[in-house]
């Protein structure tokens, strides 16, 4: 008896509880503003200049087709780098743009946010290139 009136009990809570759910809204992209835009895209667009003079220079072309990957690593030590934020990418840069033949490359950069003033410096530097 004392099993029948556990079961009943359970059952009881489990459909009581079942029944109060609230259930989350799906996120479907017709809900997100036009044009939605994301912090990356963002970031990406302040940066592309820079990396494309820097991905050109390590090509000796004059256009070299690429994209972001994504993005490894940001990091930030206000004391080691002074105001600085290193940010790794991986690249995905096209030896053959027709027969879609690529491969990647990693690229570590510095992007400066204050100098020692305390201004906006937003400078952009080169820490270190990988071919692959």
């Amino acid at each position: 008896m004392k099993k029948v009136g556990v079961i009943l009990i359970s059952l009881f809570i489990s459909v009581y509880l079942n029944s109060h759910l609230v259930f989350a809204e799906q996120n479907s992209p017709e809900k997100f503003p036009k044009p939605y835009v994301t912090t990356q895209d963002v970031l990406f667009t302040l940066l592309l200049p820079e990396m494309d003079k820097i991905i050109n220079v390590n090509y000796d072309k004059t256009k070299q087709h690429w994209n972001i990957d994504r993005v490894l690593n940001v990091k930030y030590d206000s004391e080691k780098l002074k105001g600085w934020y290193e940010i790794d990418f991986s690249i995905q840069v096209f030896d053959n743009l027709v027969k879609d033949i690529y491969h990647y490359d990693y690229m570590t950069i510095k992007v400066g946010i204050k100098n020692e003033e305390g201004k906006t410096d937003n400078k952009i530097e080169l820490v270190n290139y990988k071919k692959k």
